[in-house]
């Protein structure tokens, strides 16, 4: 998957899988609401219960010896067993170290889903989760197959395109083209993410989309015209990570900065928008240089302002106050006159 997608939705520095953030998803309906762990499990309802729990702490080995037993437990087809199997896939997905046989016992129950309830409400996700399995490599000599993982997305796409996952599915099969950076597949999957947005302008995923578009055409297409255009629309939608966008508009507005025919509205309006939304991005001071470079006004950095009780020195403030009279400061001329015994002039 193209990094810009997979840094704001799926984490890599994790000692997990990297799998497991984009295949959790549906545990929020599963687990949302469990505040206490349970204390025994005897039903299938308290063993379902107490296997979700085990997966919110990432506990998978235990997640799937419940998840089994309910399982074996439940009536074949029943919304219990769906729900057992769908979360036995789950846990060996993510049981680490991650193992050959782990996944192969995970494709099988997912496949075990699939085909005996198509339409149940887990089998989007046990189609995107194999699709994750065959995309990404979790060990030392793992394949992947770009080609598979393309399949299994499309078919959710296909079968479920009134579904919310149906826009992180084409999102995927869109990725699965990007990331090969062969430049035809490249500009494939650039045209099937634009042709969607065109047509689900409110997706959930459509500032991610946007947001990928902007990566793409940065590199490795190289047309900072058109990604300054993607980071706009997904700046207007909201940037995946709050508090974090000080990346995204340096790019922006230096971009901006450096087109041809220069952008000036959009750099003086990037470069305020680090100072004054996202000062701590260490580019707060370099955007108020390039504001005044620009002939724009420049905001003061107020919250360090008032973290400090006074302004801020500007480059009119001297950097220290003058010295006592008499004073002698390291490395002042008068220091740098005297002449250590034994050197050139003070040898005897």
């Amino acid at each position: 998957m193209h990094r810009a997608f997979t840094n704001y939705t799926i984490k890599r520095d994790t000692n997990l899988p990297r799998r497991t953030a984009g295949t959790l998803g549906p545990w929020v309906v599963l687990i949302g609401m469990l505040l206490v762990r349970p204390a025994f499990a005897e039903t299938n309802q308290e063993l379902l219960a107490q296997a979700a729990w085990e997966v919110r702490v990432f506990s998978f080995d235990k997640g799937y010896a419940l998840f089994s037993k309910a399982m074996e437990q439940s009536q074949e087809g029943s919304e219990d067993w769906q729900q057992a199997v769908f979360g036995a896939g789950v846990c060996m997905q993510h049981i680490v170290p991650p193992s050959t046989d782990n996944l192969a016992k995970a494709e099988e129950l997912y496949r075990r889903l699939i085909d005996r309830i198509p339409d149940s409400r887990f089998t989007p996700r046990a189609m995107m989760n194999l699709g994750r399995m065959a995309e990404l490599r979790d060990f030392h000599d793992d394949t992947f197959d770009l080609k598979l993982a393309r399949s299994w997305y499309q078919r959710v796409v296909d079968h479920f395109p009134e579904d919310k996952i149906a826009g992180e599915a084409m999102f995927r099969v869109a990725s699965t083209y990007i990331q090969t950076y062969d430049l035809k597949q490249v500009k494939k999957g650039v045209k099937l993410l634009e042709d969607w947005l065109k047509k689900h302008p409110d997706d959930p995923m459509a500032s991610g989309m946007w947001q990928y578009l902007g990566d793409t055409y940065f590199y490795p297409l190289n047309d900072l015209r058109k990604s300054l255009d993607c980071y706009i629309h997904a700046d207007d939608i909201g940037l995946l990570e709050k508090g974090r966008e000080g990346p995204v508009y340096w790019r922006m507005a230096v971009m901006a900065e450096r087109i041809k025919p220069m952008d000036r509205e959009n750099a003086v309006k990037y470069y305020t928008k680090i100072i004054t939304l996202v000062p701590t991005s260490g580019k707060a001071y370099e955007s108020q240089l390039a504001l005044k470079r620009l002939g724009a006004p420049a905001p003061k950095l107020e919250m360090f302002e008032a973290m400090m009780g006074s302004p801020v020195p500007d480059d009119k403030t001297p950097l220290s106050p003058a010295a006592p009279a008499g004073a002698k400061d390291l490395g002042s001329p008068d220091e740098k006159k005297q002449t250590p015994a034994g050197d050139k002039e003070g040898r005897k």
